[in-house]
């Protein structure tokens, strides 16, 4: 280290953290101290890292004393969520201190009179500003006194619109703009809001509720609304948009009862239409007075990603790859029929990423039948769906993951390309994902019912496997005993193991019979419903057959009073036999 330039040894004890971290470490030598003065571009202070015994004067001295001490400071971050008020003059000295060479400030402080920052760092080199709970009133309309700023965040902050409009225009390089929870003044005549920006990229507004929101932007390639309640949004721009994100935006404008919480279907279309041949990314989470048909209206786009929410999808047609470009699809909440799934996918010859949750089963359905088939999908995650059949022909898919499903039948048909095996809370009686899955490398299924026999079959040739994870798993055949030893042969590159005991007339699940070791676990997690005498025993002979193991997990369940004295006797036994004989594994009892 003493070899290192001051500079260097600056920049890494900015990285500690917290102002004392940084503060202890800069006390060790000299030339640690001068990088601390003279050579450190970061510092965070957080009322998290306040002293227990500090009061909020003897913090705000100590925070000074640290200020004044750095003269080169860019970087700095002030956030005291956890104290009421701080002194409003001790504040302003220190941010006039760092004015000169700051570029980037992240302050959220309550202070005892609102401390103007616009003032302080008019005319100042910073380049990025996240400001909270702070109030900003008579900007100065007759000059660019942001000249530099090219990231700017409101949060929780009162402003007119006024003053927000004549804010971004003090900022002739703004590229980034958050606006989350303002209050507009009460000064406002009408709850309008109208900003302007050449060369902004990417805004984001949430939590604001608004009559009129309208944003004239020629460079902006990102619109982010969420949380909103606005009644009228207009964007003016030059086709430049790539991303527009539109999550759970309502609307005020209600001339019936059954227009509450719903836009103008024809209002989204406009917007939508608007930003057409340039998007590449759309979230879309919008209920409208009638059904706004996504599909058609970006059919032959260059859409990349597409997650839609609370839609419905009809009519998709057969003839044609019309989502030429789709890679990543996500439907949520979506009404849509067997056929029209089918034929959607077949529409995205590249799509690689398939999302279905809680999709609404279209009432033309007249079987509970779903087949889907893609040569290019390489990961499908399906949630909280119910059918007979769910059969999918995947010859490149990578990861499958079935989620709180209720499934007759799933069968997978494919070339052994699966690597990700992922089943949660899934109730199927036939499960056939084919016999040739040499490249799985994860196995996590929990409170699932499997036929070891056949789903031994299945996964006994898979070398690779890394991770196996049979949580609150039940067998067909409740006497069914797997042997550690089929662990062990099957799987020699095994590094993450996690069981969960379930005890039998003749003993456990899962046995320790054999002599083979699983050399390669270095983590093993186990878990319990129910414990006894011969929990301790049976951890404590796993641990012997993983020579190489550094961690232990054992996981508990609530009980009544007398299970958990039982229980804690046993984990503590568990404990002892650790720590006498296997000091190296870190073990931990985690209990919920």
């Amino acid at each position: 280290m003493e070899r290192l330039p001051t500079e260097l040894i600056g920049n890494i004890i900015s990285r500690l953290g917290p102002a004392r971290d940084v503060v202890i470490a800069s006390t060790t030598r000299k030339q640690w101290r001068d990088a601390f003065c003279c050579h450190l571009p970061t510092l965070s202070l957080n009322s998290k890292d306040r002293p227990s015994s500090y009061g909020i004067s003897q913090f705000e001295t100590e925070i000074s004393t640290t200020l004044s001490q750095i003269e080169r400071l860019q970087g700095l971050s002030i956030s005291m969520d956890e104290i009421d008020e701080f002194s409003a003059p001790g504040v302003i000295s220190r941010l006039m201190h760092s004015r000169e060479t700051l570029r980037s400030l992240f302050y959220n402080v309550r202070t005892t009179s609102n401390v103007n920052i616009l003032v302080i760092y008019e005319r100042s080199k910073l380049e990025t500003l996240f400001l909270a709970h702070n109030s900003i009133t008579g900007v100065n309309p007759n000059y660019q006194g942001f000249s530099w700023l090219k990231s700017l965040s409101l949060k929780y902050v009162s402003i007119s619109a006024l003053d927000l409009s004549l804010l971004l225009t003090a900022c002739p390089k703004i590229e980034i703009l958050d606006l989350a929870n303002l209050e507009i003044a009460m000064s406002d005549t009408q709850d309008k809001v109208e900003l302007r920006s050449p060369t902004l990229k990417s805004i984001s507004v949430e939590g604001i509720s608004l009559d009129e929101f309208i944003l004239e932007a020629d460079s902006l390639e990102r619109l982010h609304l969420k949380y909103c309640q606005l009644k009228l949004i207009k964007l003016v721009g030059k086709g430049t948009l790539k991303q527009l994100v539109i999550d759970d935006v309502t609307s005020n404008d209600v001339t019936s009862m059954d227009e509450i919480g719903e836009f103008s279907a024809f209002d989204v279309i406009s917007w939508l239409m608007h930003s057409r041949e340039t998007l590449r990314s759309l979230f879309y989470n919008v209920r409208t007075t009638s059904n706004v048909n996504i599909l058609v209206i970006y059919e032959r786009s260059k859409l990349e990603t597409l997650f839609l929410a609370h839609n419905s999808i009809t009519g998709v047609n057969p003839n044609y790859q019309g989502f030429s470009l789709l890679k990543s699809l996500s439907l949520k909440y979506v009404s849509i029929s067997a056929l029209d799934l089918s034929l959607l996918l077949t529409a995205c010859p590249k799509i690689e990423i398939l999302d279905l949750v809680n999709l609404e089963r279209a009432m033309s359905d007249t079987q509970d039948k779903v087949e889907l088939r893609s040569p290019t999908l390489k990961s499908i995650c399906v949630e909280q769906i119910s059918l007979d059949e769910f059969i999918l022909e995947a010859d490149s898919l990578e990861r499958l993951h079935l989620k709180d499903c209720d499934l007759m039948l799933i069968k997978l048909v494919g070339k052994g390309t699966l690597k990700q095996l992922v089943i949660d809370g899934v109730t199927s009686i036939h499960f056939d994902i084919g016999v040739t899955l040499e490249n799985l490398e994860v196995v996590d299924i929990y409170d699932f019912t499997i036929i070891w026999p056949q789903f031994y079959k299945m996964i006994s040739r898979s070398s690779k496997l890394r991770r196996l994870r049979l949580w609150d798993v039940l067998f067909d055949d409740k006497n069914e005993i797997v042997d550690l030893e089929t662990f062990a042969v099957c799987f020699p590159q095994l590094s993450h193991l996690s069981l969960w005991y379930v005890y039998l007339r003749d003993g456990v699940h899962y046995a320790l019979a054999g002599s083979s070791h699983l050399e390669n676990v270095i983590e093993m997690e186990l878990g319990w419903t129910t414990i006894n005498e011969l929990f301790p025993y049976w951890v404590v002979g796993l641990v012997k057959r993983c020579p190489n193991l550094r961690k232990l997990v054992i996981h508990g369940e609530d009980m009544d009073s007398e299970e958990t004295e039982e229980c804690m006797r046993l984990t503590s036994l568990i404990k002892h036999f650790m720590d006498d004989k296997y000091e190296h594994v870190e073990v931990q009892l985690a209990y919920q």
